[in-house]
C-alpha cells in the first residue's frame, strides 16, 4: 500500500505539472479480476458484460462499473458518484454501452456483431483438483502468470486459464480449482509438470 500512494502521488505530481486533470484509484490487486486469466478470454468476460450475459463477471463489472463512473465525475457528467452509477449501470441495462463498442470494433474494420461466445477456447485442457477439503487464501499471481505463458500465451490466443476458485471461496476435496487450456497438448504437458514441481 505504501508503494501504491508513493507512485500514486508522483503521477498527481506530474498531470498537475502538465495542467492535466486526473484522479488516482488505489485498488485490489490480490487476485485477478474476473476468472480468466489472459487477453483473449477477458476480452470474452468484457464482451459478456457489455451484452449483459448470463454469466457475466459480477467483480468485473462492479469495477468497471466504479471506475467509469468516476470518470464521468471528472468530466462533469455527473454531481455525485449515486448519479455516476446509476447513468453507467441504465448504460450497460440498455445497450447502449455496447453499441457504442460496435461502432469502435466496426471502425477497426473488426465483426461487430461479435458474441462473448465466439472466442473459443483451447484444444486440450486440463483441470486442477483440490487434493483436500480447504479454503482458497492466496492466489499466486506470479505463478499463475507463468502458467499461462508456459501454455503458450501471448503467442497462441487460445491459451488461458478459467479459475472456478477464488479468494476466499470454499473448496471440496476433488472440486476443480481452474483450468488450463491451450492448443498444444505438449505445452499442457509442460505446465502440468511446472504445477507438480512448485
Amino acid at each position: 500500500m505504501r508503494d501504491a500512494k508513493r507512485v500514486a502521488k508522483r503521477f498527481k505530481e506530474i498531470w498537475e505539472y502538465l495542467w492535466i486533470k486526473m484522479d488516482v484509484q488505489i485498488t485490489d490487486g490480490s487476485q485477478p479480476i474476473g476468472k480468466w486469466i489472459w487477453a483473449c478470454l477477458q476480452t470474452r468476460e468484457a464482451l459478456r458484460i457489455l451484452q449483459q450475459h448470463k454469466d457475466k463477471s459480477e467483480d468485473l463489472e462492479n469495477k468497471a462499473i466504479f471506475l467509469a463512473s468516476k470518470i464521468l465525475i471528472l468530466c462533469w457528467k455527473a454531481k455525485s458518484m449515486k448519479d455516476a452509477e446509476n447513468l453507467v449501470k441504465s448504460q450497460l441495462k440498455d445497450w447502449e454501452a455496447w453499441k457504442k463498442m460496435q461502432e469502435i470494433i466496426k471502425a477497426q474494420n473488426w465483426e461487430p456483431n461479435i458474441k462473448s461466445e465466439d472466442i473459443q477456447l483451447g484444444k486440450f485442457s486440463h483441470d486442477i483438483v483440490a487434493e483436500k477439503d480447504c479454503i482458497v487464501s492466496k492466489v499466486d499471481m506470479k505463478h499463475l502468470n507463468t502458467m499461462v505463458r508456459g501454455l503458450w500465451a501471448p503467442k497462441e490466443y487460445q491459451a488461458w486459464i478459467y479459475l472456478y476458485k477464488k479468494l476466499w471461496d470454499k473448496v471440496k476435496k476433488w472440486e476443480v480449482v481452474y483450468t488450463m487450456y491451450s492448443p498444444s497438448a505438449t505445452k499442457i504437458e509442460i505446465v502440468k509438470k511446472m504445477q507438480k514441481e512448485k
